[in-house]
């Protein structure tokens, strides 16, 4: 497992996002998928670049489409909201975390750095499952091969994020 990402870059990527350079686009390698700018402030490598969501524009869920700019920020908060309410009931051994079809983990990062970071959430677990994830798997749906290499790529920051 790759190690947690420094406290530096967890504050450059913050600063991104607080001064609205935090914009995903579709890179010329990847037009169906909406991912994080590869730099930072001063050329600063993005530790969070291999993440990323859906850049169909035909999809609902893609804030690539005009006027669908905010849609995915409004599931972010409802789903965070949803689990603050529960969380108020959870025990003190903290809450178990479940993405089904999660994909590059963009909207995941958003919920759990939220939860974690700012909302002070004990997550006690966190399951991620994605057809994706398996190579085998992957062979048998109608994507790309290397999608499954990002997708690998992405799990594996995300557990330098929220891994233990």
């Amino acid at each position: 497992m790759p190690s947690h990402i420094s406290a530096e870059a967890r504050q450059s990527v913050h600063d991104a996002i607080r001064d609205g350079l935090w914009q995903l686009d579709l890179r010329p390698t990847c037009s169906m998928v909406a991912s994080p700018p590869e730099e930072l402030h001063g050329g600063v490598r993005n530790p969070l670049a291999v993440f990323g969501e859906c850049g169909d524009k035909a999809c609902t869920l893609c804030r690539l489409r005009e006027g669908f700019e905010t849609v995915r920020s409004e599931v972010v908060d409802s789903c965070v909201d949803r689990i603050l309410k529960k969380a108020k009931d959870a025990s003190g051994d903290g809450l178990i975390y479940c993405s089904l079809g999660c994909g590059l983990l963009h909207s995941d990062w958003q919920i759990l750095d939220r939860l974690v970071y700012s909302e002070c959430v004990n997550i006690a677990q966190v399951w991620l499952i994605d057809v994706a994830f398996d190579p085998d798997l992957i062979m048998s749906t109608d994507f790309d091969p290397e999608d499954s290499v990002r997708a690998n790529a992405a799990k594996d920051m995300f557990a330098s994020r929220f891994g233990q």
